[in-house]
């Protein structure tokens, strides 16, 4: 089972803005739930779920639909270190290559 890691960066994409890259920092973790950082700084809680061999939450909240969402624990940003700004431009470059 893939699971988030404390310290690691993860993201995500939105299917109306298939271009647009949504890091996030994971700042703390439970069995549970998780806490992450989005690109701003702002932190907030999640529940967490399980799917097969990896665990995801939803971290944007726009209701449960197939538009929404979902930040998976094997979408690990490429790079070092925890500056989501730096790591989100080295994906979105690997992307339009």
């Amino acid at each position: 089972m893939v699971k988030f890691e404390v310290g690691q960066c993860y993201y995500t994409k939105i299917v109306c803005f298939p271009n647009q890259i949504y890091p996030f920092l994971v700042v703390k973790r439970t069995e549970k739930t998780i806490t992450l950082q989005g690109r701003y700084g702002k932190s907030f809680r999640l529940k967490l779920w399980k799917h097969s061999d990896s665990e995801y939450c939803t971290p944007i909240k726009c209701g449960r639909s197939s538009l929404t969402p979902v930040l998976c624990a094997d979408s690990i940003l490429p790079g070092e270190g925890q500056d989501l700004e730096k790591r989100a431009e080295l994906l979105e470059c690997a992307n339009n290559s």
